[in-house]
């Protein structure tokens, strides 16, 4: 027997948990709001800022989702750059995704700023961690590139396909052979992460 669930009854926590398994099974539309009441609830829960701030770049929002993902960074850089746990993660995911959403806006130096906090980052140990870090070279690479800085592209581009050339030697490739805009077969290619 279901029960109706009152979002004004649950934790943050649990909208949380609920929302990612309805954007999971591509409800984001009743997703959203329940992300949102979370936010009310906790206005500091980074999880929920990064969450809500990926489904909106998913949909197009792109002003919206940067505001969200803007805040997830201040908040996290308000201790200093992440080393180790989950908030590394966070942070990483959400300048790739705060640098994405800028520059679909048309603000390629906001979203350059973003990209570029990722490579002045030092590398994870965590394998979770390395492979967003290696995604976000990948995106910083197609940024620059499309932007006309084809040897800096290159040299994030060979970074991360020295890391796994299974996954990244195609990007590179298209880097190399002057294939225009290859950041959409690159987010065609993601799989979410939340």
């Amino acid at each position: 027997m279901w029960q109706k669930v009152i979002p004004a009854n649950l934790s943050p926590v649990e909208l949380l948990a609920i929302s990612v398994k309805l954007i999971s099974g591509g409800h984001t539309g009743r997703a959203i709001p329940l992300l949102r009441e979370a936010l009310v609830k906790d206005p500091d829960c980074i999880r929920a800022l990064a969450v809500l701030g990926q489904t909106l770049l998913q949909k197009g929002e792109y002003a919206e989702a940067a505001q969200h993902l803007e805040r997830v960074i201040s908040k996290i850089l308000a201790t200093g750059i992440p080393t180790e746990g989950e908030e590394v993660d966070i942070f990483i995911l959400a300048s790739q995704w705060a640098g994405i959403a800028n520059i679909e806006q048309g603000k390629h130096a906001e979203g350059l700023v973003h990209l570029e906090r990722v490579a002045n980052m030092k590398e994870p140990v965590e394998p979770k961690s390395k492979v967003h870090y290696f995604d976000g070279l990948i995106i910083l690479a197609s940024a620059l590139y499309d932007k006309g800085s084809k040897a800096e592209a290159l040299t994030y581009a060979r970074l991360a396909a020295a890391y796994n050339p299974a996954k990244y030697n195609k990007f590179l490739e298209m880097c190399e052979n002057k294939e225009d805009n290859f950041v959409i077969d690159l987010v065609s290619s993601r799989r979410r992460d939340y």
